[in-house]
This record gives C-alpha cells, structure tokens and sequence, in this order.
C-alpha cells in the first residue's frame, strides 16, 4: 500500500530535513500497530536506483514530503490505522500525522504476501514540496483494461491498465490521485478489501502525465474464495476530484470465474530436483552464488491426471519469497 506523507514548517525559523524519518509507528487512536519493522530509504522514491536524496531547507510555512509503503500484513485481526507518530531524521518526539485525504492506508491494510514473514513499513527520504499554486481542472484520460479470460476463487487476479491523459495539459500527480476497482458477478458487486480508494504508483510515474503520455499499470485484485463462479464484469476507474477523469470511457472488461478444475492446475514437482554449481569447482553445499556463477536444475511434472492440454509456468524465489527468477513456462 502505497501513500505519501508531508511536513510542514509551522515555527518562525527556516530549518532542515534530511534523509527518511528516524522512524514511523502505525497507530490504531492511542494503540500502536503491530508487529511491523520499519526501514528508512535514503532515496527518494524515483527510479533512479541508489540514488540519495539531498537535504531540503523548509522557509516558514514551507513543506517536505516523502513517499512511504506499507506491505504483507499477516496478522489475525484488520487493524484501523487512524494515524502515524513520525520521528524526523534529527529525533525529538514523535508528530502526530493524520490523513489529509481517504486512501488505502487508513482504513485498510496490505494483503499477506508472504506469511513467514515481518510485516514492513518503508519511508522513503523527504523531498521538497512545491508550494500550491491555483487549481487545474481534471484532464480526461483514457484506461484501458488487459485482463485474463478467467481466475479461480481464492486467487489474485493479475490484469494491467493502461492509463492515457488525453488532454490539453499536462496532469499534475501532486496529491497522489486515487482510484477503484471492482468486480460484478451476476449483478451484484463482490465486496472486496480493494475496491476503493487505492492510490496509484505516483512515485514511479513521476511528478504528472503529459498530455498524449500513457502509463501501464500492473494491478493484483484478490478474488474472494466463495466467489460465484460464472461470468464477470471487471470496473476500473480514477476516483473524482483527482487530476485524472476517466468516466467517460467507464473503462471495464469482461471475464469468467472458473473453477479450479475448468481453470488452472496445480502439480507437485517430483523430489529429484538437482542442482549443481559450475564455477571452478564450487561445492553444491556452499550456500550461495557469486556472480558469474550459474546453477542447473533438473525437474520434471507428472501430468498424467491432466486430461486437457496447457501450459505450466515455473519461478524461482529466495529465501524472503522474493520472485528472483521467471516466471519460465513450456506446455504439456
């Protein structure tokens, strides 16, 4: 779950920032939020990978913001974030922050990627914020829905928006504007965790939309488990009062939920998996590779209760459940 929160100098003096915020607590009113690990970031957010952010000096009534990223809640119970007790880079005692404007960090939480591991909250470093100047009006835009032909109860629904300012003027993405998903089965809309108020990837896309630019944007949508198996109808669209407006296109697509048997199956790996290490003689019980290196693997599937043809695909993670290699697919 993606946000951004923003400082502003309130005393009489210029003063500075620099770096990510000493650290940030998750609070449900008086009761912290837990357990989460937190992480500063140096960096500020942007795709410049290593890049750190400078310092920033804040004039009276001057503001900083930073982007922050809440991820894999596990927990048993759906706690309300209602506010964030921030500790800026050089220490003192904790800011109450609240929210400014409804997003998917208050009132909801990140969905369990990995459930053997921590819960992670990541503040990127403060950059400038520049000063509000008059409001522009939305420019239409254009979404456009890549969607799979059918998912399965339980399972995450992968699909990609395209997203186009078909405007005059470029979309400033200053607040960060927010959109919805949702899906209809039979008519009735499924009650989904998602289905409002999600803020799009601002710090990817960079600070607006130009006119005639277009993004594409990778969108995981959880499908309840007792979801109704049929024919579905899947709505995306930006939420009013962003800088982007969408509803004139009502950008939707069509798809099937199926049943696991109608849809994808799900095989077992045969235990003779090797794995060999080829550089210069490094033992298979090293546990690690070195760059260069390069590691063999043998598998096979057993696709014989597998009436109809298709394909498998086959990733590799690491020890966090990180995807580090794939997904590599073939057919049976």
């Amino acid at each position: 779950m993606l946000g951004s929160l923003t400082v502003t100098n309130v005393g009489t003096r210029a003063c500075a920032l620099e770096g990510s915020p000493r650290l940030v607590e998750l609070r449900s009113g008086t009761t912290a939020v837990g357990p989460i690990t937190y992480r500063g970031d140096p960096g500020d957010g942007g795709n410049v990978p290593g890049a750190v952010a400078g310092p920033v000096l804040l004039e009276t009534h001057g503001k900083a913001g930073d982007y922050v990223w809440w991820s894999n809640w596990c927990g048993a119970t759906k706690p309300v974030v209602t506010s964030l007790a921030v500790t800026l880079p050089s220490g003192g005692a904790p800011i109450d922050a609240g929210p400014t404007s409804p997003g998917p960090g208050i009132g909801g939480v990140p969905r369990c990627d990995v459930p053997s591991a921590a819960s992670t909250f990541t503040a990127h470093a403060f950059t400038p914020v520049a000063p509000e100047g008059p409001a522009s009006a939305p420019q239409p835009a254009s979404a456009a829905l890549t969607v799979p032909s059918s998912v399965t109860p339980g399972a995450d629904l992968v699909y990609y928006v395209t997203l186009t300012n078909i405007g005059t003027h470029a979309a400033p993405l200053d607040p960060c504007p927010t959109y919805s998903e949702n899906m209809v089965v039979g008519g009735v809309a499924l009650k989904l965790p998602t289905a409002a108020f999600l803020l799009l990837n601002c710090a990817a896309i960079g600070p607006s939309l130009a006119p005639g630019a277009s993004v594409m944007l990778e969108v995981r949508l959880p499908v309840p488990a007792n979801a109704a198996l049929g024919p579905a109808v899947l709505h995306w669209d930006m939420d009013p009062g962003g800088s982007l407006d969408t509803s004139a296109g009502s950008p939707q697509a069509s798809l099937t939920i199926v049943g696991p048997q109608a849809g994808s199956h799900s095989v077992t790996p045969s235990p003779n998996v090797l794995l060999a290490f080829n550089r210069n003689g490094i033992k298979s019980s090293e546990p690690f590779m070195a760059p260069g290196d390069s590691v063999a693997l043998a598998y096979s599937f057993d696709c014989s209760g597998i009436r109809s043809s298709g394909r498998f695909a086959m990733t590799l993670y690491d020890q966090n459940g990180v995807a580090a290699l794939g997904p590599a697919s073939d057919s049976h």
